[in-house]
Order: C-alpha cells, then sequence, then structure tokens
C-alpha cells in the first residue's frame, strides 16, 4: 500500500527517512490539491506496477517448481 507523508513542520531528514522507508511521496502543507492528486495518481500506478510485477515472478516460481529435478539442473546451466 503507498503512502504519502503530509505534513507542516517537515526538514530535509525527515523527508529522507521517509522516502528511505518506502514513503511514495512527501508534501510539506502549504501544497495544492492538484500535488496531492498527481502524488496519489503516480503511487497508484507505481504500485500497480509493483503488483504486475510480482504477479509474473510468482507465476515463473510457480512454473520452475513444477520441473523435474533435471530441467531444473538444466536451467541452472543458463
Amino acid at each position: 500500500m503507498p503512502i504519502i507523508f503530509m505534513t507542516g513542520h517537515g526538514d530535509i531528514p525527515m523527508s529522507v527517512r521517509a522516502m528511505k522507508a518506502g514513503a511514495a511521496d512527501f508534501l510539506t502543507k502549504p501544497f495544492r490539491s492538484q500535488d496531492l492528486i498527481d502524488a496519489v495518481a503516480v503511487a497508484v500506478a507505481r504500485h500497480c506496477e509493483f503488483l504486475e510485477a510480482q504477479r509474473e515472478i510468482d507465476s515463473l516460481r510457480k512454473r520452475f517448481g513444477c520441473l523435474t529435478p533435471r530441467e531444473k539442473q538444466v536451467m541452472g546451466a543458463w
């Protein structure tokens, strides 16, 4: 779940900590409504991309798990 931090008392170290912790964005008050709308749109789009990538990885792992030991051995040679 993407998180957007909004604060009226933010500083650079606080914003850096939030972003390193995984925040999608960090908005300091006052900000325009459009800034929040844009931040939410970007966060949702990135999260959708992340979920799609996770589904692809899960699918590959599932298919790899169905291989025989020899097929896995051959795949390891690539």
